[in-house]
């Protein structure tokens, strides 16, 4: 799998048409999770600025982990909170809620007190942080919880499955290209986001 600057721009140009379509059809409970793509296309064209750069440029990279890091813990359950109708779901998701805005927290620390290095490593940008092996374990582990698992909780049957495919995406990401992560599963998010599209189209 090749990664380039073409291919982030593609993706982000593409994102954001998308994400505008979903926000102008979405309803007012669904907007949060519409916006998402469009979100997803800001993060790629970031990444794709990234490349243009003959060495590693620190504030593209920082505004790439923005939302990595920081944005997405706390965005997506909530984003799933707004849309969900039923109460009991809500509340467990208010829980979730508090989870991603304290690993929000808690990687916006990292950022600020780790040295980021940021490499090419086969054909994916690799953004590497001077933490120890078994916190990127316990950090990957309570981030999916986190984020992918808000997905399950949503009584809405389209949600899930596209739970389970950010899921596989993120299995996939790690059992190949483990070294570059962030940077992968990123990418295979933001395409699948376009499933969203397809899901405020349905409801």
């Amino acid at each position: 799998m090749c990664f380039s600057a073409p291919v982030s721009f593609a993706a982000s140009a593409g994102l954001g048409v998308i994400g505008g379509a979903s926000l102008k059809k979405a309803k007012k409970k669904y907007r949060y999770l519409a916006a998402m793509p469009l979100l997803f296309g800001l993060q790629q064209f970031f990444e794709g600025m990234q490349w243009l750069t003959a060495e590693p440029n620190m504030f593209y990279a920082y505004a790439f982990l923005l939302f990595a890091f920081i944005i997405w813990p706390t965005y997506i359950p909530l984003a799933i909170y707004k849309a969900e109708r039923l109460k009991k779901r809500k509340q467990i998701l208010t829980t979730i809620i508090s989870m991603g805005a304290f690993a929000s927290l808690f990687l916006m620390i990292i950022l600020y007190n780790e040295t980021l290095d940021v490499s090419v490593i086969g054909h994916s940008i690799a953004y590497s942080l001077d933490v120890p092996l078994y916190q990127i374990y316990v950090g990957v582990v309570y981030y999916v919880a986190v984020t992918v698992g808000s997905f399950f909780v949503a009584s809405d049957k389209l949600l899930n499955v596209f739970g389970g495919l950010v899921l596989f995406a993120a299995f996939v990401a790690w059992t190949f290209f483990s070294a570059a992560f962030v940077s992968v599963w990123c990418f295979m998010s933001a395409i699948l986001s376009l499933f969203i599209y397809y899901f405020i189209y349905k409801r």
